[in-house]
């Protein structure tokens, strides 16, 4: 039998009341002000997790916890701005392999007629292709739509896929793989590995880490305290990433952001100023907010700028 758990409505004073009594300093007008806007439960990580930083001013005070949340979400946005750009990278690597290729994706590739791949039903990537055909308000598919006629095999590849979801970008990139396995070609393989010197396991691991971290981002999660276990990155082996004890780095040995940050810079290999002015980013937020939190709150290391900005 379930035991349903009914709780009432705690108004803004009821909180204000909750807080304080939980040794929280608050300016009650401050308070109201706040609460009026921002649900309770988004400070309710930052007021049980105190942080690591040796400077922390005022740990107990309503407005120190709301700086906190308002770094951490500052700090997604600088991690959204690369994320979006990896996805971009993803997009436009299918792009050139079927230019590369000079393969058509719809005739060639997705073989509606044939058994090259095996059959794709109602969950499979032609479906969802074909779902954003038909739903997209995307300009270049509804030019092409007016221009050519309404049918998935009239789009170019470079149109429909800056349409795509992260998620499926993915999706696609993972189907190529499996297309190249059944026709014994590595051209997809060698591509992967001459642009960005990692191999496809590696890349299509770093992907999927950037898109968990997208989402959390996306969806206002915190990041603050948080070891960010999903879809762990495989770093590139070839490139031995080590710390400053020359220990060799792994997803094993990592965690929280760092270890996503990791997996940012397989994209960054041939655009190392790009990627040296994200990092700097991240350091100036974090330089400019000592006494709110700590890089060791986010389970970075000492020496993490010497390592993500060593090629």
């Amino acid at each position: 039998m379930t035991n349903h758990v009914c709780k009432q409505y705690a108004s803004i004073s009821t909180i204000i009341s909750r807080l304080k009594a939980k040794g929280i300093e608050v300016d009650d007008q401050h308070a109201k002000d706040l609460f009026s806007f921002k649900n309770y439960y988004r400070f309710i990580p930052y007021i049980k997790n105190s942080t690591s930083s040796p400077i922390a001013i005022n740990e107990k005070s309503l407005r120190c916890l709301e700086n906190r949340y308002r770094f951490d979400k500052k700090l997604r946005n600088i991690l959204s701005e690369s994320t979006e750009s990896i996805e971009n990278f993803a997009r436009n690597d299918i792009t050139e392999y079927f230019g590369g290729q000079r393969k058509n994706f719809y005739t060639d590739f997705l073989n509606p007629n044939q058994d090259d791949i095996e059959n794709f039903d109602n969950n499979t990537l032609i479906f969802k292709l074909n779902k954003v055909f038909d739903e997209s308000a995307f300009e270049g598919i509804v030019h092409y739509k007016k221009k050519y006629g309404s049918s998935l095999e009239t789009i170019p590849i470079w149109v429909l896929v800056e349409t795509l979801e992260f998620g499926t970008t993915i999706w696609f990139l993972e189907t190529i793989c499996k297309y190249e396995k059944e026709i014994r070609n590595r051209h997809f393989y060698n591509a992967i590995n001459k642009k960005y010197d990692i191999t496809l396991a590696e890349y299509i691991t770093c992907l999927k880490s950037s898109k968990s971290l997208r989402n959390l981002c996306a969806h206002g999660n915190r990041l603050y305290k948080n070891s960010l276990n999903g879809h762990k990155p495989k770093f590139p082996e070839k490139w031995n990433i080590s710390d400053s004890s020359a220990k060799t780095l792994n997803s094993n040995n990592t965690s929280g952001l760092f270890r996503k940050l990791i997996g940012f810079k397989a994209f960054y290999k041939n655009r190392r100023i790009v990627w040296n002015e994200f990092v700097d980013s991240i350091d100036q937020h974090f330089e400019a907010n000592k006494g709110i939190v700590s890089i060791h709150d986010y389970e970075i290391p000492v020496d993490w700028i010497e390592i993500l900005k060593k090629w």
